[in-house]
């Protein structure tokens, strides 16, 4: 598989190469093999730079935005929560990787409202349809 790709000249290599297999896999919406990709990446990043690292933080935005889209508002809360941490410790508060992070945190936040709006929409519509039934 990728491991023997001419382009995998070392770990580092192979990561980047899972991130960019991993986007692909992303726009053809096959989001649980991309997921895995991304794993794959953020596991050789850890291997080598350490689990605190900016390379960390961008693989677990990439997870988040999946997590986002397969509406798991927690995986993807959790994953952009520990981004940001790995961003703002490697650059700070103001650094605009910071910032997008903490806007991708606040757009987890808003669409998962938006889901119990309409989750609660659907609850209503559903009551009223059984009381004119019963009535």
């Amino acid at each position: 598989a990728l491991e023997s790709s001419a382009y995998a000249r070392n770990s580092l290599d192979m990561a980047d190469l899972h991130v960019k297999v991993g986007d692909c896999l992303v726009h053809l919406d096959e989001c649980d093999a991309a997921l895995e990709d991304f794993r794959n990446a953020q596991s050789k990043y850890e291997e080598e730079f350490g689990k605190v690292h900016t390379a960390v933080a961008y693989v677990l935005s990439k997870n988040a935005s999946i997590y986002l889209k397969q509406r798991d508002f927690g995986a993807a809360l959790a994953a952009n929560a520990k981004a940001y941490s790995l961003y703002e410790e490697s650059f700070g508060k103001s650094h605009h990787r910071s910032i997008e992070t903490l806007q991708d945190i606040r757009l987890v936040t808003v669409k998962e409202m938006e889901d119990l709006r309409q989750q609660e929409r659907q609850r209503v519509r559903a009551e009223r349809r059984e009381l004119t039934k019963g009535g």
